[in-house]
């Protein structure tokens, strides 16, 4: 976990929509604000997967909104460290779950991970 950075908790901005915000710090008096997103919907949706730094804090985020089980899925906006740094913890905990993203994400990431 970066231990400068303040803690956030999630908070929603509709109905179903939930922003899991991390904060990073990015210098002596810089943060950079790594945000993520739960539609907690009929078909509940994670929209990137936040960075690995603050694995723990960030799943424990997720699994407060919507349960794993239940997630249908999983959408990656691009494949920078800060959007795909807990995907394979989410795709382990999410069975139900489809990676939705780009064909370039994911040539990308298959050179990361095994992807499914």
């Amino acid at each position: 976990m970066d231990p400068n950075a303040p803690l956030l908790d999630p908070y929603r901005v509709t109905d179903d929509t939930w922003v899991i915000p991390q904060l990073f710090t990015a210098g002596p008096d810089a943060l950079i604000a790594v945000n993520s997103m739960i539609i907690a919907g009929a078909e509940p949706t994670i929209v990137d997967t936040g960075g690995a730094l603050n694995r723990e804090r960030w799943l424990q985020a997720a699994w407060s909104i919507v349960d794993p089980a239940d997630v249908r899925w999983i959408f990656l906006s691009h494949d920078d460290h800060d959007h795909v740094g807990n995907l394979m913890q989410v795709l382990d905990a999410c069975p139900q779950a489809t990676l939705v993203t780009n064909f370039w994400g994911v040539e990308r990431l298959r050179t990361d991970y095994n992807l499914p």
